[in-house]
């Protein structure tokens, strides 16, 4: 036999091969050519859906706990003003991670020239699908502002904006974003603030006193929910009695009745927080107050301030 005639007779016998080995594998019921073990598990998920086969010794994991229709989380955060230019994706991982009900920014960028929109960014990293914006201040392109901010999961409705008191000519307007909203079927209040400078004290008097003047005449009946950054301590208590008179802070209430140092609600500077300038203030007689927190992130000059509390 020649040399050409060999291949062609060992090729033939390859393929005679190959074709009996196929017929065996597609005649063979699924997993017959498994070994045992391997057999059992094959049929053990075979009549099962993709979906239901878990882990071989992992549980399903447990169902969550049902929220409290009448539970909110606030969450109030100073996001550092056009200095946080680059740190808006941050910025909204965080408020992602912190998931409160309601939102209030302050030195916030409404952007759309040189600066990004960072309302609307963390809004839609977060899930709010609304957003009520004050604009403030004109930043550097003029046509973009720096603001404060109200973000929610709920709808919001009778939308306000107003310019705090400017008495001083080296001052910059400050302003609220005001909005109404509904938990669990019942009517609140939201309030986004931004004070003066720590320096203007006249001016955080006249502009604390503006808002407490509003609530009363406007809002008296409501539970009403005060957040932002204030620019005042909690020893300037002459400066925030129009507010304490009608409002409960998150954090003075709870760090009164578990005997906390005024420390522990510091929010400034954010690598280490020696001062309270971020406030969650809640109507009296309204809300139950469960529990206050201070985000260790220190994305911002800030850290976030966020108190969850339940609507009577």
């Amino acid at each position: 036999m020649n040399m050409k005639k060999a291949k062609k007779s060992i090729l033939s016998r390859l393929i005679l091969l190959f074709s009996a080995a196929a017929f065996f594998f597609m005649s063979a019921a699924p997993g017959e050519c498994l070994s045992t073990s391997v057999k059992d598990l094959f049929k053990k998920y075979q009549s099962q859906n993709a979906g239901d086969i878990a882990v071989e010794s992992a549980k399903a994991p447990a169902p969550a706990a049902a929220k409290n229709p009448n539970g909110i989380r606030i969450a109030t955060y100073n996001l550092q003003g056009v200095s946080s230019f680059f740190k808006t994706a941050d910025l909204a991982k965080v408020i992602k991670t912190i998931d409160a009900d309601f939102v209030m920014l302050t030195e916030s960028v409404e952007g759309w020239i040189l600066y990004p929109n960072q309302p609307k960014v963390i809004a839609n990293k977060g899930g709010y699908p609304y957003i009520l914006f004050k604009g403030n201040i004109r930043i550097w392109t003029y046509f973009e502002k720096m603001g404060n901010a109200i973000l929610s999961r709920a709808r919001l409705y009778d939308q306000k904006l107003k310019d705090l008191p400017k008495i001083r000519k080296d001052s910059e307007l400050r302003g609220i974003a005001v909005a109404k909203t509904r938990v669990n079927g019942s009517e609140i209040v939201l309030i986004s603030a931004h004070l003066s400078r720590t320096i203007h004290k006249d001016e955080r008097i006249k502009q604390i006193q503006f808002i407490a003047d509003l609530i009363r005449s406007d809002y008296a009946k409501m539970p009403v929910i005060l957040a932002g950054d204030l620019n005042t301590s909690p020893a300037e208590t002459d400066v925030l009695k129009p507010i304490t008179d009608i409002m409960d802070d998150g954090f003075m209430y709870l760090a009164g009745v578990n005997k906390l140092s005024a420390a522990s609600g510091a929010t400034i500077p954010a690598d280490k927080p020696n001062v309270k300038f971020d406030y969650i203030f809640l109507s009296k007689g309204k809300f139950n107050i469960k529990s206050f927190q201070v985000n260790p992130s220190t994305v911002s000059d800030h850290r976030p301030f966020v108190v969850d509390a339940e609507l009577k």
